[in-house]
């Protein structure tokens, strides 16, 4: 999905950007809200959004610090690993912390997957 850096007035469409994805299909939300955060976080128009989101009630601020911390790993929310993700804020933000390389073998060996719990991110993260 592409995101254009967004002017002043359009800070209304990336609101209605954020709350299609809040509403729409659930397949890789998260993902996508990271996605979307990320873009909106670069624009200059990031302090009118944030507060418009937190307004609007569409994501609380823990929300949107973990899709912040999910979106700085490029590797994490790019297509590639999509199918192997879980679909949660918290889990997410647990392998964020992991690089590509660590991606790549834990996805291959199945200890990432998409009904994987926060116990089990945790412990990749820590332990490598």
């Amino acid at each position: 999905m592409d995101h254009p850096n967004l002017p002043l007035a359009s800070i209304d469409n990336a609101i209605e950007q954020l709350r299609s994805l809040i509403n729409g299909s659930p397949k890789h939300r998260v993902l996508n809200l990271a996605n979307l955060i990320n873009q909106l976080y670069q624009s200059p128009d990031w302090p009118q959004i944030h507060s418009e989101i937190c307004n609007q009630h569409l994501l609380s601020m823990g929300q949107i610090s973990l899709l912040i911390g999910i979106s700085r790993n490029k590797p994490l929310i790019s297509a590639n690993y999509q199918e192997f993700l879980p679909n949660s804020y918290n889990i997410l933000y647990q392998l964020s912390f992991l690089n590509q390389k660590q991606l790549d073998r834990h996805t291959q060996t199945g200890a990432i997957h998409p009904a994987m719990n926060l116990t089990a991110a945790k412990k990749i993260k820590n332990h490598d």
